[in-house]
């Protein structure tokens, strides 16, 4: 991203110290390595093996000895000519090579032979993440410069309810996008419609940015596009007096995605933290590969993590409906209470001289409980600020 620019990830955002004091941040920040933590520990056994046991004969590896790493080329050789159970043979062979060059007094290396050998009992042909895993770490060897369309960079297939569809006017909005902006239009303008359970939350746009610059915004509108979704769906089942509980609940769906810019890959993370304000968090930085086996593990394991945030965040999607029907049902005499919303705004305090101040839209909540036979009528106040027109 270039320098200051508004939109770009920046570490500093000013606007952020506008919103967010420094506590708010640091509670963020430690949210989302909460929910990259808990995409971590649900790779499997099988996986965490197989990458270790690569990684250890990579760099135990000595070409002047006669060991020599294994490629990329030697795992996909092996792949296709009989799938895990002959990597895993490769792999042994591999380590056979050690033990045979092992000198008298290299007890050490034989120890850590034994170790690994222990590891590869652990690896399963038949476990599902380890193939897509493999799958995952042959493309790495392929992955450039020019693997920047949005279309490919975010994992929506991992979802049954998702469809991604790319492609000139395959989105009403980005069709009434390119309208509206023509005479302001000079380069092609990001196509794609995003479905979710059959409702179209497609957001096309039209740029004057050089083309990395369109993929990293339009990766995020189909992010932010993504929960909002998820928020429209989960706002139908829950009276507004729960707004509050479900804004909690949203924060744990979380939306990857990664950007190919000067030779590295960049990994983000997009969430919900109010109405209309989403938290960018930068997760992951790497060299773009280069054959080597080990840059390409590193590649593999992070798309991994992805896969695994994607699927953390449709389980908390799930257990965001199940709490909100449950706390309905247990909301004692819930049919007997009158909603009343009235929208405000209030103006937040400039926090520099030559600022302006930004409005935040709130909400103020009246809960009207009928009078009955035993107990007299009762009404209840409360506000709300949502999260308004800025946004990071």
């Amino acid at each position: 991203m270039r320098p200051l620019d508004p939109d770009g990830p920046l570490r500093d955002n000013p606007r952020a110290d506008l919103l967010l004091s420094s506590e708010t941040r640091t509670s963020l920040e430690d949210h989302a390595m909460q929910i990259l933590t808990e995409a971590t520990q649900r790779m499997s056994s099988s996986t965490a093996a197989l990458f270790s046991v690569l990684r250890s004969v990579n760099r135990s590896c000595d070409p002047a000895s006669g060991i020599y790493p294994i490629e990329i080329k030697d795992i996909c050789n092996s792949l296709r000519k009989g799938g895990i159970p002959n990597l895993i043979g490769t792999i042994m062979e591999r380590l056979q090579v050690f033990e045979d060059n092992a000198v008298d007094d290299c007890d050490e290396l034989l120890e850590q032979v034994a170790t690994l050998r222990k590891y590869l009992e652990h690896v399963d042909p038949d476990d599902d993440e380890t193939s897509w895993a493999l799958d995952n770490l042959k493309t790495m060897g392929r992955v450039n410069e020019g693997a920047t369309e949005p279309y490919h960079m975010l994992p929506f297939a991992m979802m049954d309810d998702v469809s991604l569809i790319c492609g000139d006017e395959e989105s009403k909005a980005d069709s009434d996008d390119k309208t509206r902006k023509a005479s302001t239009s000079t380069g092609k303008p990001v196509d794609f419609l995003h479905i979710i359970n059959g409702k179209e939350y497609g957001q096309g746009m039209s740029t004057r940015r050089g083309f990395l610059d369109r993929d990293f915004l339009a990766s995020i509108k189909v992010s932010t596009a993504q929960i909002k979704a998820h928020k429209d769906y989960l706002s139908n089942i829950f009276p507004p007096a729960m707004s509050s509980v479900l804004n909690e609940l949203l924060m744990d769906v979380a939306v990857p995605f990664y950007q190919v810019y000067l030779g590295t890959i960049r990994f983000y993370l997009v969430f919900n933290v109010g109405s209309e304000l989403y938290i960018l968090h930068e997760w992951g930085r790497v060299s773009l590969p280069n054959g080597n086996v080990s840059t390409c593990l590193n590649m593999a394991e992070i798309f991994l993590i992805s896969r695994h945030i994607m699927l953390r965040s449709a389980d908390a999607v799930n257990k965001a409906e199940e709490r909100l029907r449950n706390e309905r049902n247990n909301v004692s005499g819930l049919e007997g209470i009158e909603f009343s919303l009235r929208k405000y705004v209030s103006w937040t305090t400039p926090t520099e001289v030559g600022r302006s101040p930004i409005p935040l839209e709130g909400i103020q909540l009246t809960l009207k409980e009928r009078s009955s036979a035993t107990k007299p009528a009762k009404t209840v106040q409360a506000q709300y600020l949502m999260w308004g027109y800025g946004s990071l």
